[in-house]
């Protein structure tokens, strides 16, 4: 096992996998097998592939639990209540990716996966159909009349 620019090389005689552990968001979950290579596949292998990983695990282990007791050790302290806020506050936007996914496509048909470029497109989009003038078709308009106009009878309103 050896550790080398944030990532963590597990050699094994039939499967070397590299694991991302350290992100730029410092988050555990963002912790990933970046490549695992099997020489062969077989009953032996895929042993030997599940012990590999499990190193990989436990060599994560460590910084995993560090990062936790820190962002306890934040969230304990009443100055730092605004970082509690922020967390929830992440966790509810990326649940929200989740639930409220909608492909937009951008002109050329291609998907939008950038939120803001998405966003932009739909700004477009309905500015374009908003400011398009449909023709309306002309209302028919009867000549006005020029005698008294007669009351209807209760007898006539009950066969409408």
């Amino acid at each position: 096992m050896e550790r080398c620019h944030g990532l963590l090389f597990v050699y094994n005689s039939t499967v070397t996998m590299a694991v991302d552990y350290q992100s730029k968001s410092k988050s555990p979950r963002k912790e990933k097998v970046i490549s695992h290579v099997p020489v062969r596949q077989d009953a032996e292998n895929w042993r030997m592939y599940q012990e590999t990983k499990k190193t990989a695990k436990k060599g994560i282990a460590a910084p995993k639990a560090a990062h936790y007791d820190d962002l306890s050790d934040k969230v304990e302290t009443r100055d730092d209540e605004r970082h509690l806020y922020r967390l929830a506050k992440a966790r509810c936007r990326q649940a929200e990716d989740i639930e409220k996914f909608l492909d937009v496509n951008d002109h050329n048909d291609h998907l939008l996966t950038n939120r803001k470029r998405a966003m932009r497109r739909w700004h477009d989009y309905f500015e374009e159909i908003s400011t398009v003038e449909f023709d309306h078709p002309s209302i028919p308009c009867v000549p006005p009349t020029r005698r008294p106009v007669q009351k209807i009878t209760l007898e006539e309103a009950k066969q409408l």
